[in-house]
């Protein structure tokens, strides 16, 4: 138990450190728009580089962290993710902004990505394996409580007390699909794609008024929470059947 704590407690201030970074390079050269992004997004791809050659020399595999195929036919059970793609899809409810230019753009695609690598070997891939000994129920907890916790990073990008709190009841409900996910398919693939697809709308989207938003956020939790109740309940239906077995 104390090397798991251990193992979680380093896992995090590896990630945490890369993203401090990320966010004080950006505060302290005063960058904005297409250049906070590339250097954001170049910070957050090491952070990916150094964990897949940490478990590439160590294990001389990846598949220990979920890069691995997609457990046959487990995508049907989870009704294809779909929930999620709505709920990622949502933030371009408005269109997309293009009044910064197709580099804005392409800085956004770099930075999404490396965030959906970055957090999910992290938080899914190396937090949710180390704990799933201890029982699924405390692996999708335990990373799912850090994941959002994580997000108190938010205001040292400049973000408000309110938004950061919301953002983190937010990054904690998603971390339990996510955790559900990887656990259920056996792989990282699906929780990157769609970490990556909902961050990346997210940044894209264009601006809605604060009551709009407002509106937008209870939405999507409504999805999230009705999705999370669904994967718990074939979760719980599936393993009644295998102990039946």
């Amino acid at each position: 138990m104390k090397r798991k704590i251990l193992n979680t407690a380093l896992a995090m201030v590896v990630i945490m450190t890369f993203y401090f970074m990320a966010g004080a390079a950006v505060v302290t050269n005063n960058l904005q728009g297409t250049e906070a992004k590339l250097v954001q997004g170049g910070f957050i791809w090491l952070s990916v580089i150094a964990a897949i050659l940490f478990y590439f020399i160590r294990y001389h595999s990846i598949s220990g962290i979920g890069f691995r195929r997609v457990g046959k036919g487990t995508m049907k059970e989870l009704y294809y993710c779909i929930p999620m793609i709505i709920v990622a899809l949502s933030g371009m409810i408005a269109g997309v902004d293009f009044s910064q230019g197709m580099s804005f753009l392409l800085a956004s695609l770099f930075l999404t990505i490396g965030v959906g690598l970055s957090e999910e070997i992290y938080f899914r891939g190396i937090i949710c394996n180390l704990w799933k000994t201890q029982g699924k129920g405390k692996a999708v907890m335990v990373s799912s409580i850090l994941f959002g916790i994580c997000h108190l990073m938010n205001v040292l990008g400049g973000a408000g007390i309110i938004e950061t709190v919301l953002q983190i009841f937010f990054a904690f409900f998603y971390g339990i699909i996510f955790a559900l996910i990887f656990i259920k398919t056996e792989s990282l693939l699906p929780c990157v794609g769609l970490h990556f697809l909902h961050d990346f709308c997210a940044f894209v989207g264009s601006e809605l008024t604060d009551v709009a938003e407002l509106g937008l956020i209870l939405a999507q939790t409504v999805i999230m929470l009705i999705y999370i109740v669904l994967l718990v309940r074939h979760q719980t239906k599936s393993t009644i059947n295998n102990c039946a077995q």
